[in-house]
């Protein structure tokens, strides 16, 4: 460890190593125990760990260091922890240092290693979230369905909260996708509005499936502050930032759905693992997390893009929406379809029935249709169970059962009310 204290004018320094001669008190707070044990030494001991260079090698006791008015404070820093000498006096700076690594033993008390676990953030301290704790949160909240409240407990042993992540509608695909890319958009080279599809915002919709729209070479500009390694669509009105919901490469095994980023030439492929790449298809963002590994692409360079996007309904279908759909499409049933329940006495509206139409059938036009139940196809020969409307009337209303007959239905008995 090397100090130099800069309030001083001196080009002195300090190799203060903190070896195993030295030791830590038997403590959990580790920037105490190294406080406490240098307090401790004697001259001789400290000496023995310090030393002082200022041409030839001199000694210097802590306890002179410490007059000079600095102390041994630690603080955690990835990837290894770092101690830190801290000069007190007014006006003076601090200067920090990493403590040595290689293989260490937290609970041991003369480990000379400091574990990251056990050093208390400072005040003022830049942002030291480690690997570590993003693991075990990530870990916790999306296998085991928990909070990491630290990380040294065990997924089992957090607390039972409602931690997964919530989904929000927006983000439910409310049609399926096909599990190939539609072939009628394999060869196209026009957009929705007849222009060129290369660099369109409107991009091409299949029109087998609808919820399927196929873009080329979409240029990207920069995300500000992504210090030109991070890419994204233009916001255009009408369509927004297309990139986002784009349809994951992986999607069909096979590789229809497979993205190609060219350079910004529009020309020149960027191979998959390129600059280590990364698309979000929910964000709509390209990273390239190695942009030194590639060249040709910058923030005055940036990429270009060729993809498949959803552009179908979102959400969950609700009951209404639901009996909405079944309302609209024909069922057909292959098994027989059995209604249990209801009074057991006939004279009652508690019977269980099916309701083909539940307008009220004194209010129709007299002799307009109701829905049918019908037996067979279209086709001659099938028959018809119907009712007709009663003009206003309640006794005029009446049942009719029909067969088909040279392509027309015919009466064959009627029945009303009275």
């Amino acid at each position: 460890m090397k100090l130099r204290p800069g309030s001083h004018g001196s080009s002195e320094h300090c190799d203060c190593p903190l070896g195993p001669a030295e030791g830590l008190a038997e403590s959990t707070d580790a920037v105490h125990s190294v406080r406490t044990e240098y307090r401790r030494r004697s001259a001789a001991d400290a000496a023995a760990a310090m030393s002082w260079r200022r041409g030839a090698r001199a000694h210097r006791t802590a306890s002179a260091l410490r007059s000079s008015g600095y102390e041994l404070v630690a603080t955690e820093s990835a990837p290894f922890a770092l101690g830190r000498w801290k000069n007190g006096i007014s006006g003076r700076r601090g200067w920090r240092a990493p403590v040595r690594r290689g293989p260490r033993s937290d609970s041991a008390p003369d480990s000379p290693y400091l574990s990251p676990s056990l050093l208390p953030r400072t005040e003022g301290e830049a942002n030291t979230f480690s690997t570590a704790e993003m693991a075990s949160l990530l870990f916790k909240k999306i296998i085991a369905g928990k909070p990491s409240t630290t990380l040294t407990n065990q997924d089992f042993q957090e607390p039972t909260r409602p931690a997964r992540p919530a989904v929000m509608q927006s983000q439910i695909w409310a049609e399926t996708v096909p599990a190939v890319a539609p072939a009628d958009l394999a060869s196209v080279t026009t957009d929705d509005l007849g222009a060129a599809l290369a660099g369109s915002a409107a991009g091409r919709t299949s029109s087998v499936s609808p919820m399927v729209r196929k873009y080329e070479k979409v240029q990207l500009e920069p995300i500000a502050g992504s210090g030109g390694a991070s890419f994204e669509a233009p916001d255009v009105a009408t369509y927004g930032r297309v990139l986002q919901d784009a349809i994951p490469y992986g999607y069909d095994p096979a590789g229809s759905y497979l993205y190609t980023l060219y350079k910004s030439d529009g020309v020149t492929p960027i191979p998959f693992g390129g600059g280590n790449f990364v698309i979000d298809t929910e964000s709509g963002t390209c990273t390239f997390y190695a942009l030194g590994n590639i060249t040709g692409v910058d923030a005055t360079h940036p990429p270009r893009i060729s993809f498949y996007r959803y552009v179908g309904q979102k959400g969950a279908a609700t009951a209404s929406q639901t009996a909405a759909a079944i309302e609209a499409q024909s069922l057909t049933f292959q098994e027989p379809i059995t209604f249990q329940g209801g009074d057991s006495g006939v004279t009652t509206d508690a019977l269980a029935a099916i309701v083909l139409d539940d307008r009220n059938l004194a209010s129709l036009a007299l002799d307009t249709p109701a829905m049918a139940l019908q037996l067979g196809a279209d086709a001659d020969g099938s028959w018809r169970v119907c009712s007709f409307g009663g003009g206003g009337s309640a006794t005029a209303t009446s049942l009719a059962i029909q067969v088909r007959v040279a392509g027309a239905w015919v009466t064959k008995a009627s029945y009303s009310p009275e």
